[in-house]
């Protein structure tokens, strides 16, 4: 009696092509019930979920069946599948496997349909061609797809999982478009509006408005051109990198997306803006004052009232009403809370024991090299006076 197990594999994009594994199973079935082969193993069969093009650590279901030959050698003779490409597309892998089982362990591994005569001296032969013919074929598939790809994006419309903010629709097979996801798009619009102002940092923005996207993620959307209506094409084969108008629609406008580039990148006046401006002296609060509501850092202005005087207010510079304060009250409430401080005494020692360290350094550091610069003067008057007369 011939013992032999079974092997089915497909992967996630093939599960469609009329050979799934219940459909590989029972032509194995079948093959074996015609040739009186007993089917053995402790789960049968074994069932892939794996690209053919993987290795060894990403076939879990294969190297079941190499350890349970290994645990009961001698009492399996073949291990088989459908096709060899349902066994893999890499010829290496083939030769690796053709190896561990036929070489090692004297069992044969062999599809049903085009099965190989391993005692030939044209096996490796065959073995290549097989592989190598469906290897081949994945190539050409890879490269069709990403030229359909490249010409997709070139025509202004995105392939693949829409960025977020928005999000895939699918009316058939060949009728799908990116649509804005009206639950998600406001908050990122907010984030890079905010973010265009330049009055605070894209991280505080991020975390007060989109807590729930990465940092990293964070700033690989603020750079995607997607959001300005733009898709970026890579450079492929010959044709170099470029942007072109994308069908889907802008969730921000061109200027507010330009803005935020040069803000992230640390590029013009506007990533330094509250720094740059001119310090008011009635105002010199402006850039150490945050909104207690919402953590916005306070603005200020001057304003002329209807009898001709002037008066100056903080104020919040996301929402007037949150705070509107006359300067004059905040920056006496700040000389009083200054003038209330007193040095506490145990500090203060403490102090004047650092700056004597300090002064100690200093010295000792100079003497040094007062020292170093003697015995350097001493060397140059002794070679002066050794120099022979002339």
């Amino acid at each position: 009696m011939t013992n032999v197990m079974l092997y089915t594999r497909v992967s996630t994009d093939e599960q469609a092509d009329g050979m799934g594994r219940d459909a590989q199973e029972r032509y194995l079935r079948a093959y074996c019930l015609n040739h009186d082969y007993n089917i053995v193993g402790d789960e049968q069969p074994y069932k892939e979920d794996y690209s053919a093009k993987s290795h060894e650590l990403d076939r879990p279901e294969l190297k079941k069946i190499y350890q349970y030959c290994k645990k009961h050698r001698g009492q399996v003779n073949k291990v088989l599948f459908l096709r060899w490409d349902r066994f893999t597309r890499n010829v290496e892998f083939a030769y690796t496997y053709k190896r561990k089982f036929f070489d090692e362990m004297g069992i044969e591994i062999n599809a049903i349909e085009a099965p190989i005569d391993f005692n030939r001296s044209d096996w490796a032969l065959m073995l290549a061609m097989y592989c190598g013919a469906a290897h081949a074929e994945d190539n050409k598939i890879a490269e069709r797809t990403k030229d359909g790809n490249h010409e997709h994006l070139m025509r202004g419309e995105w392939v693949g999982k829409a960025p977020r903010g928005y999000r895939n629709v699918r009316a058939g097979k060949h009728n799908c478009w990116i649509e804005i996801d009206k639950t998600k798009a406001p908050a990122i619009k907010k984030a890079f509006e905010e973010v265009a102002k330049g009055l605070e940092t894209p991280t505080r923005i991020r975390k007060r408005i989109c807590p729930y996207i990465p940092d990293s993620s964070f700033f690989d959307m603020l750079r995607n051109p997607f959001y300005a209506g733009i898709i970026r094409v890579p450079a492929y084969k010959n044709d170099p990198e470029q942007f072109v108008e994308g069908k889907h629609e802008a969730l921000i406008d061109k200027r507010t997306f330009d803005k935020v580039q040069d803000i992230i990148n640390s590029k013009g006046k506007k990533a330094v803006k509250l720094a740059q401006k001119q310090i008011n002296p009635d105002l010199y609060l402006r850039k150490f004052l945050i909104c207690p509501v919402c953590g916005h850092p306070l603005t200020g202005a001057t304003s002329t009232g209807g009898h001709g005087g002037k008066y100056t207010y903080y104020f919040c510079n996301c929402d007037h009403k949150h705070i509107n304060t006359r300067a004059e009250e905040v920056n006496d409430g700040f000389v009083r809370y200054v003038s209330a401080l007193k040095p506490n005494k145990a500090v203060l020692e403490l102090y004047n024991e650092i700056l004597s360290d300090i002064r100690g350094d200093k010295v000792r550091a100079n003497k040094s090299q007062a020292d170093k610069l003697e015995i350097e003067l001493q060397n140059i008057r002794s070679r002066a006076g050794k120099r022979p007369v002339l």
